[in-house]
This record gives C-alpha cells, structure tokens and sequence, in this order.
C-alpha cells in the first residue's frame, strides 16, 4: 500500500535530488464537495482510497484558461442529486476512488509536474497507473 505520507515523502525526494528547491504542497483530501483544490492550477494530481494512493495523474494540458487540474480531473465525477450552487456535491465515477489530492504549480515551473509523475509512478507504482519499462 502507498500511503498519502509515503507519496508526500518520494515527492519532496524529486525537488531535493532534481530540483534543489522546496517544491509545492500536497493539498488536503477532496471528497467530492465544494471546489476542488488548485481548481485552476497545473501540477499533479493522486486518486485515493481512503489513505491509500491508487492513481497518479498529471494535468498541466494546452496554455489556455481552462486548462487546470480542474479541468484535467473533471472527467471522474459528476453533480449528485444534491447538488446546488450553494451546495457542489459530487459522486466519483471511478471506481475505489474516495478523495482527491492535487499538487499545484507556478506558471513558471508547471513542466516539473510531468517529471514528478513520472518519477512518482517508478518509485511508487500505483495499482491504477501504467508503469513505463526502463531499458538498461
């Protein structure tokens, strides 16, 4: 099992080793209520149940508005039945996925989040997420 602290520990290994910086924060757990964390941020994104890491997406799209993790991540929920612009309730539509965290980036350094997923997927292999083969 990876657990949320295990993803947040192999994240700030990537900026210490590649970037020598202190890189961005992973945001608390979204359940699908209200608006969903750096709605409009690019970065990376981990699909969880429960404490456990499952999924590990990038969502840093074209350079238009529009293009955030919010954007990217829409595709995993839909307005419940309860919805109402005072009350966003949303049901997942991905099977075992309870939460969502993200971790967002500034404009200026937003292609580190596809290097980080990359990297998180080979350090971490989430149960969701296809793993590249490295040749040697």
């Amino acid at each position: 099992m990876i657990s949320v602290e295990k993803l947040k520990e192999t994240t700030n290994d990537f900026f210490k080793e590649f970037c020598n910086i202190d890189g961005p924060t992973w945001s608390e757990k979204w359940k699908f209520e209200g608006e969903l964390p750096h709605n409009t941020k690019k970065g990376c994104y981990a699909h969880l149940k429960g404490n456990e890491v499952v999924y590990v997406g990038l969502a840093i799209g074209n350079s238009f508005d529009g293009s955030g993790i919010g954007a990217r991540v829409s595709k995993y929920w839909k307005k419940s039945e309860n919805y109402s612009v005072n009350k966003q309730v949303y049901l997942p539509t991905v099977k075992d996925v309870d939460s969502i965290i993200t971790l967002p980036f500034e404009p200026d350094n937003f292609y580190l989040a596809a290097a980080l997923e990359v990297y998180l997927i080979q350090k971490l292999k989430p149960i969701k997420n296809k793993i590249h083969s490295i040749k040697k």
